[in-house]
């Protein structure tokens, strides 16, 4: 997914993808894809009046929709002037369009499995297959970022099969069935344009709707385990950029701030685990309930010698240069500094503390308040993203919420980097 960054640029452009508000169609289990008719539910009009009063506290520069009437309805309570783009409708399923699901499976059987194995063959026998789609969103996207300019921002309303390609894209995922979850409605999904390309940087955002999504809380409610996932707050290093690595910094106040809000908006928890290191331990005693169980496995990545240098000093100076291209520019996953870590041994030992905590803890709810590196490993991991491709994912922000569902089948991811609470 990458683009061209423009000369100058001193700050990255931004593209949100929002999912329209639940339709009618949905309401039914109807499959909806390019066809004009369908309107939004009440529920639909509440969920995009709620996305309109969190996207305008900064308004885009831009706004986009596929021009179908439910996109066009959840763009209505932004009040902003909207371009349409019919590049971003949702992918033409031919036959299938109107039906339900086990409508499809029981006329269309053979060829619903066919294009869940992954086949290059159109939906419905008249409709569009994902690989023409993929072709049309690679262009429609090269197309938006052309019109973007320094630190400028673009909404584009469209549609949930639209997100889930796109998220396809970006991670390289060609597996039927990934381990995220489908796009909700009114969900935020937003990539940043930094070092020459386009980085995600959230999933599936409904922090405007409550804490937790709507997929992820009918799951619980079926009775699967939720893992929620926190970075920790802020400290002096993320402000001058420095490798932490497992030096122990503490927050500094815009930190403790941010645990403050953190913990107003998505309340105590009964079960909380945390690395060791004081940023994450701080982090996590301003949400646990009843105290907190530190553990090393939920630790940073050991940057070895790096730590407390800048990535500038790493790629200029001496040694270190060397190194650092290769592990960075040549992306040959190696221990950092020399003597610190892989990110495969990050991985796997993130795997080691979930296994752990969930062991200990049933099929209860749990919290594991931990680093930027280590959470990445761990929520990419599951999708069989690894070094140096999880470098297309931008860390989360200083105290964001990632949740991962614990089926049956896996483990899936609901969200990513959710920080409603600091806008």
């Amino acid at each position: 997914m990458a683009g061209k960054q423009k000369p100058g640029k001193l700050r990255p452009m931004e593209i949100t993808f929002l999912r329209h508000g639940r339709s009618e169609a949905n309401e039914a289990g109807i499959w909806q894809g390019s066809r004009q008719g369908g309107r939004l539910t009440e529920r639909g009009e509440r969920q995009a009046a709620a996305a309109a009063t969190r996207l305008l506290k900064n308004p885009p520069n831009l706004v986009v929709t596929s021009g179908l009437h439910r996109t066009n309805q959840t763009a209505a309570p932004l009040g902003l002037t909207v371009d349409t783009d019919p590049a971003w409708a949702e992918m033409d399923l031919g036959e299938w369009d109107g039906l339900t699901s086990s409508e499809i499976a029981e006329q269309h059987g053979d060829e619903l499995k066919a294009v869940f194995a992954g086949q290059d063959i159109p939906m419905g026998r008249t409709g569009e297959s994902v690989f023409v789609v993929r072709d049309r969103l690679a262009a429609a996207l090269n197309a938006l970022e052309s019109r973007l300019d320094e630190g400028e921002r673009a909404l584009v309303i469209t549609h949930g099969g639209i997100i889930e390609t796109l998220a396809r894209m970006h991670w390289k995922i060609e597996a039927p069935r990934p381990a995220f979850a489908d796009p909700v409605n009114t969900s935020m999904t937003t990539f940043r344009h930094v070092f020459d390309k386009l980085r995600l940087a959230t999933y599936n955002d409904t922090g405007h709707l409550g804490t937790i999504n709507e997929w992820a809380s009918q799951r619980m409610a079926e009775g699967d385990p939720l893992i929620t996932f926190v970075r920790h707050g802020e400290t002096d290093a993320n402000l001058q950029r420095l490798v932490q690595g497992q030096t122990d910094w503490g927050l500094n106040a815009q930190g403790r701030a941010q645990a403050a809000k953190l913990a107003k908006w998505y309340g105590t928890q009964e079960t909380v685990y945390a690395s060791p290191l004081g940023r994450a331990a701080q982090t996590a005693a301003e949400i646990a309930m009843d105290g907190v169980t530190e553990m090393d496995e939920f630790a940073e990545l050991s940057f070895g010698s790096w730590e407390g240098k800048t990535f500038d000093d790493l790629l200029t100076d001496g040694g270190n240069s060397v190194l650092a291209d290769r592990i960075f520019r040549q992306g040959e996953d190696l221990p950092r500094g020399g003597d610190g870590e892989t990110w495969g041994g990050l991985t796997e030992r993130m795997n080691r503390g979930v296994d752990m905590a969930m062991a200990a803890n049933g099929s209860g709810r749990i919290t594991v308040v931990s680093h930027g590196g280590a959470i990445r490993a761990y929520v990419l991991g599951i999708m069989g993203v690894g070094w140096p491709e999880v470098l297309d994912t931008i860390v989360p922000a200083n105290t964001a919420v990632t949740h991962v569902v614990m089926t049956t089948d896996g483990p899936i991811l609901a969200d990513y980097a959710v920080a409603a609470h600091l806008e």
